[in-house]
């Protein structure tokens, strides 16, 4: 069900994946197996929990990625908020 209309910055990613739900949402909800597929971070799945994903700073960006989690439904959905400054232009 993709439901995009809640917010103007609201993605939606469905797949299907030949792997138990088990599987998936250990992927998906462990810290350290988050991080071997995307970013280091200290997640953990639970509502109102602000954490970070963090990766190699770049110009203008310091690497960090402050989010919140705001909806976990065990094998069903994750909603993470995110909140990252606006990058920087380079100075002329």
């Amino acid at each position: 069900m993709n439901n995009s209309a809640e917010s103007p910055h609201t993605f939606v990613v469905e797949r299907v994946f030949p792997h138990p739900p088990v599987k998936l949402w250990r992927a998906l909800t462990e810290g350290p197996l988050l991080a071997q597929w995307m970013m280091n971070n200290d997640f953990e799945p639970v509502v109102g929990r602000k954490f970070q994903f963090r990766a190699k700073p770049t110009p203008n960006w310091n690497g960090v990625v402050d989010c919140e989690m705001l909806i976990v439904a065990p094998f069903q959905r994750l909603s993470p908020s995110t909140s990252t400054p606006p990058r920087q232009s380079p100075s002329s």
